[in-house]
């Protein structure tokens, strides 16, 4: 049997993960950019809005919160519509507005008492 990892040394490994996360969209929006693209220069804004959301969570906590799941759908949205709006209209892009949609208005409009 495979020893169990502590609270701790999973904690270390997530912000490890992210911290690597953080690095490969940074170096692919770089990359991006030189493109010249203005499309491209929209994934990339979608993209670090989306990773430093997931990170600032995972360094300081906030995952469970309303704030910041309304944050997520709206990046989840946003990247679906760029990838719309460039023509990238497969079912994953059409699956993400749709599901991304249905988040946010449930986020929205339902309060948990």
């Amino acid at each position: 049997m495979a020893p169990r990892l502590s609270d701790s040394q999973v904690t270390l490994l997530s912000k490890a993960f992210v911290a690597l996360l953080v690095v490969f969209v940074l170096l692919g929006a770089f990359f991006q950019i030189q493109t010249g693209d203005p499309l491209a220069i929209l994934e990339v804004l979608v993209s670090l809005y989306v990773v430093t959301l997931v990170a600032l969570a995972v360094f300081r906590g906030g995952f469970d919160t309303r704030r910041f799941r309304i944050a997520l759908y709206v990046g989840v949205l946003a990247w679906a519509l760029v990838n719309y709006v460039g023509g990238t209209q497969g079912l994953v892009t059409i699956l993400l507005l749709v599901l991304g949609a249905l988040l946010l208005t449930r986020e929205l409009v339902v309060t948990d008492d």
